[in-house]
């Protein structure tokens, strides 16, 4: 894992100064933040996360300190949480590749995997395979198909196989409109929906937003997914396999 490499410097030219915090009083944000960096260095995780948590609860938004709380969450072995504040630090600065980097190594040690959907709920099958990704694979494949019928339509001199391939050419090209339409339409979908990161361990996914019965599945800590509604403490989440169900709002942190 890469040490924090940010200059303490750079970030305070954008950090108001003056303020002071419960339990660091007269202290600035400049000086809380180097306070933090400090513990953060001599093992003092706990500290650390506090004292960037701190900065975070004053209004303080900015990359360095939620890579570098990030990087304290790491220390202390949560990695779901870890996972969160490096992904808000990436909203704040995409393409950063310190970031980017401890993201992909934190979910390697996390070994992240997505439950499947139950293939005896045919709804909930259908649901998992309408997904931008797959719907946009499959609009390339009809095009690729497209191309390949209309090109042998052109070369082929028999009038009855040119008429075959034209007719196949027309249903491709439906085919292909309604997946892209459907690409299309789930991309706005996922782009409106907030995100969040499952957070303290694994959390278990229910039908309803209570915990009632036996849960559908448990879902692996850092695994992402989609934030569909919220009922009190309760948020019901969408799976990147397409599962839907309710968790707890505890055990997801929202991005």
């Amino acid at each position: 894992m890469k040490i924090m490499k940010k200059a303490l410097c750079a970030l305070c030219l954008l950090l108001f100064t003056g303020e002071a915090y419960a339990g660091n009083e007269g202290a600035s944000t400049e000086e809380l933040f180097s306070l933090s960096n400090l513990a953060y260095m001599d093992g003092r995780y706990d500290e650390a996360i506090k004292g960037y948590k701190k900065m975070i609860n004053k209004g303080i938004i900015n990359p360095d300190v939620y890579y570098n709380l990030g990087n304290a969450y790491v220390k202390t072995g949560e990695g779901g949480y870890a996972l969160l504040n490096y992904e808000k630090s990436l909203e704040l600065s995409p393409g950063s590749e310190d970031v980017e980097y401890n993201l992909s190594l934190v979910k390697e040690q996390l070994s992240l995997t997505d439950p499947s959907i139950d293939a005896s709920a045919p709804w909930e099958g259908i649901a998992g395979i309408i997904t931008f990704a797959r719907s946009a694979d499959l609009t390339l494949f009809f095009y690729i198909v497209l191309f390949i019928l209309f090109s042998a339509m052109l070369l082929t001199g028999d009038e009855n196989r040119r008429l075959k391939l034209k007719k196949a050419g027309t249903l491709f090209t439906f085919a292909a409109l309604i997946l892209a339409a459907i690409a299309s339409y789930e991309l706005f979908r996922q782009e409106s929906l907030n995100k969040g990161i499952i957070v303290g361990g694994k959390a278990e996914l229910y039908e309803v937003p209570m915990a009632q019965g036996t849960p559908q599945v448990e879902i692996n800590e850092g695994v992402k997914v989609s934030i569909l509604a919220s009922d009190k403490q309760w948020f019901k989440v969408s799976t990147p396999g397409g599962l839907v169900g309710w968790v707890s709002a505890e055990r997801v942190g929202v991005i």
